[in-house]
């Protein structure tokens, strides 16, 4: 939250962090999700046994095991890939959570998270939340950072173009209906090869 805060210059009030566990039980107690797989692959599972996991590109359910080899493959492409499918996912959980045949599902989810997902919303935050998005059309929208590889005594950096973050700053910014951070930066533009950021 301080990092985007600082870098971003906008204000980050909650976050949601949840572990693979987790993850796997909330897909679970929701009997699967609906995803759009945007490329065929093979992936280890969740107890790293090779090529336990084949998808093939294009709509279909996914159990917990094919939507978590989908959230960590990254022999396919890159890291930045990589993020842009968990937002994906994030998001197809977030519809099947919200439909209304999923209410009976909820206790089922509360318990499955447990000690694995941390959050500083409260818990009525939290069914306040759910109960709104029960009647309501909850968007969920991604901001796209530019920016090149930059690797650095082996390890593996993104580097990124300020012009791009002051572009998505200033986007973010109008979605929150505050003071543009960055008056006289481009207007933003959405780019494919890009890393990713959520905006709600």
């Amino acid at each position: 939250m301080k990092t985007v805060e600082e870098k971003f210059q906008i204000p980050i009030d909650y976050y949601v962090r949840f572990d693979f566990d987790a993850f796997l039980k909330i897909v679970n107690a929701l009997d699967g999700i609906d995803v759009d797989v945007p490329v065929s692959f093979t992936e280890q599972n969740s107890k790293d046994e090779a090529d336990a996991i084949s998808l093939k590109k294009g709509k279909q359910r996914l159990d917990a095991e094919e939507a978590l080899a989908l959230a960590r493959t990254r022999h396919i492409d890159n890291d930045i890939e990589r993020g842009k499918r968990q937002q994906l996912i994030i998001k197809a959980i977030v519809n099947e959570a919200t439909k209304i045949t999923s209410i009976n599902k909820y206790s089922s989810i509360i318990d499955a998270v447990g000690d694995n997902m941390k959050t500083n919303l409260s818990f009525n935050q939290m069914i306040s939340i759910a109960k709104f998005s029960m009647t309501n059309d909850i968007k969920m929208k991604s901001l796209s950072l530019k920016g090149s590889d930059a690797p650095q005594n082996g390890v593996y950096y993104y580097q990124l173009d300020e012009n791009s973050v002051e572009s998505v700053a200033n986007k973010f910014a109008s979605e929150l209906n505050i003071s543009k951070p960055f008056p006289n930066a481009l207007p933003y533009e959405d780019s494919k090869s890009s890393s990713t950021a959520d905006s709600e």
